[in-house]
């Protein structure tokens, strides 16, 4: 987190609501309601406006409130109701979050943050303090006095209960009873579901079947005091008039963020071309990924820091920096892929250090992914990764010889099951023999392109892989003939026919198998990658 930002604010005097001592609590949309909920009660009721707010931290909501009265020139103060002491259970609510909460506060320093934040926004003439819990300062507090009443205290069940009891008893006829944190109402979540986590006595949590997280006691007290209220965005608003409650409408589509909230705003714009995007005060900056976070807290984004931060006025003239830095500033941080050949219905594409054989026919692919990712996304048969270009044609090799192969399996699979459907026919024998003439024609075209293969690397290769096929050739030429003079005695047989084929089936498709044995397969692939 920034101490830059502590840094400057204290020095020059401004309000500091960033990430130090958690002085920015929950979302700060939520502060955009502020300022509709006075002008409404200054139309519903007489001057002076008297706010009170339970629970106030480093003052962003009483500033909120402060500015709301200042800018619509309305009569009234704010009484600020909160012990500044430790108050979390360290041992249920164990997150981070909740230690330095409480180190902040019993260390008095965001007691001092709060002081300083009304001195600079120039509120201290109307915001008077009452410090002490609200169990204790609320009693003492007079019967109707408020026109607003708002809620940010302790979220626990039984201390929301109580703070929403005082301020029905204090708020003015016609006044708006107001609080933070409502994600969930008690008709939005199971009733089961809500008595379990009260009885957990977590802060906040997350609600399975409602899929979001929620503050249980505020959930709990509001729909038991009141039932339904009006919510945005968390922030919850009910008016009570006569001894009843009733819903308020705000006119809220145009109200922007409070200037003392916008400035500690960081919004992620998104990612391009390894810089996340991001918008602050009105400015639209990059930061490349390889910069720590810590430099992006402490560095001033006014001006451009190439190749780490652009900035911009428009989020458009910096992806324009980013652009124009890449080919500038540092070229080879984002290098481009190149073609550097073709082979075999396959680009050769370099990209840094590494070398891809993308079969053609899938289109244009984003190598950006890294090898992990593309490997993952297609398959071995259509994208081969390596270091060498020799490397790349010969797995490229690999490939297409194991597709060529499976053809020929297939051609002699569909040449078996043809065998099967004409034991039946009078030329049996004469069909039988053209299909076996034909699976060796197939084999001899599959040792031909072993041949082809290892005359485009190595010699040795071919004469070793012409060596094994032969020596396969010779064999199923040998079955060939033992099958078909085996087929030539029981001519008279019929119904064995069947049963021949059959084991010619099984012994064919031994010797593809063992065309296609990993060894073989390992033998030529080393011999031709060094792999």
């Amino acid at each position: 987190m920034s101490y830059r930002a502590l840094c400057e604010a204290l020095l020059h005097g401004k309000p500091y609501l960033g990430p130090v001592l958690r002085a920015m609590q929950g979302p700060p949309e939520r502060h955009r309601y502020f300022r509709p909920i006075v002008k409404l009660a200054a139309e519903l009721l007489e001057s002076p406006l008297t706010i009170l707010e339970i629970g106030s931290w480093a003052g962003a909501s009483a500033i909120s409130w402060g500015t709301a009265l200042r800018d619509l020139k309305v009569d009234g103060h704010i009484t600020c109701v909160d012990p500044w002491l430790p108050y979390f259970d360290t041992q249920i609510d164990a997150l981070p979050v909740y230690q330095e909460m409480n180190r902040a506060a019993e260390s008095q320093l965001i007691y001092r943050l709060f002081q300083h934040n009304i001195a600079a926004a120039g509120l201290r003439d109307i915001i008077h303090v009452q410090r002490g819990s609200s169990e204790k300062v609320l009693p003492q507090l007079r019967d109707h006095d408020y026109a607003i009443v708002y809620i940010d205290g302790s979220h626990l069940y039984k201390d929301v209960l109580f703070d929403m009891a005082e301020a029905k008893r204090l708020l003015r006829d016609g006044g708006i009873l107001c609080g933070d944190d409502l994600e969930l109402e008690s008709t939005q979540i199971d009733a089961a579901e809500l008595t379990a986590a009260l009885q957990n006595g977590q802060d906040f949590l997350f609600s399975a079947k409602a899929g979001r997280h929620y503050h249980p006691g505020v959930t709990a007290a509001v729909g038991e005091v009141i039932g339904a209220v009006s919510v945005w965005e968390g922030f919850w608003a009910i008016r009570f008039c006569q001894g009843r409650w009733e819903q308020i409408t705000l006119p809220v589509q145009s109200v922007a963020l409070p200037s003392h909230i916008a400035a500690f705003i960081r919004r992620i714009e998104g990612q391009i071309a390894g810089y996340r995007l991001f918008s602050e005060e009105g400015r639209f900056f990059a930061v490349s990924n390889d910069a720590p976070s810590e430099f992006v807290d402490e560095c001033p984004v006014f001006h451009d820091f190439a190749p780490l931060i652009f900035v911009g006025s428009t989020l458009q003239e910096v992806i324009q920096k980013i652009t124009e830095g890449m080919k500038k500033a540092a070229p080879d941080i984002f290098p481009q892929p190149r073609i550097i050949g073709r082979h075999r219905g396959f680009n050769i594409v370099k990209l840094k250090d590494s070398v891809y054989g993308l079969r053609q026919s899938i289109g244009e692919v984003d190598l950006s992914l890294g090898e992990h990712a593309l490997l993952e996304r297609y398959s071995e048969q259509d994208l081969v990764a390596g270091t060498s270009v020799d490397g790349i044609k010969a797995r490229i090799d690999c490939v297409e010889l194991s597709r060529d192969f499976h053809h020929v399996a297939q051609n002699i699979k569909d040449e078996i099951e043809a065998l099967r459907n004409c034991a039946r026919k009078p030329d049996w024998l004469d069909e039988v023999r053209a299909s076996l003439q034909h699976q060796s024609v197939l084999l001899q075209q599959a040792v031909d392109q072993a041949e082809r293969v290892g005359r485009e690397y190595t010699m040795e290769t071919a004469v070793n892989l012409k060596a094994e096929f032969s020596r396969e050739i010779v064999h199923d030429r040998e079955q060939t003939q033992k099958l078909v003079h085996g087929l030539e005695r029981t001519q008279a047989k019929i119904e064995q026919i069947g049963d021949s084929s059959a084991r010619a089936l099984a012994s064919l498709e031994e010797q593809i198998k063992r065309l296609g044995m990993r060894g073989l397969w390992r033998k030529w692939f080393s011999s031709n990658t060094g792999r």
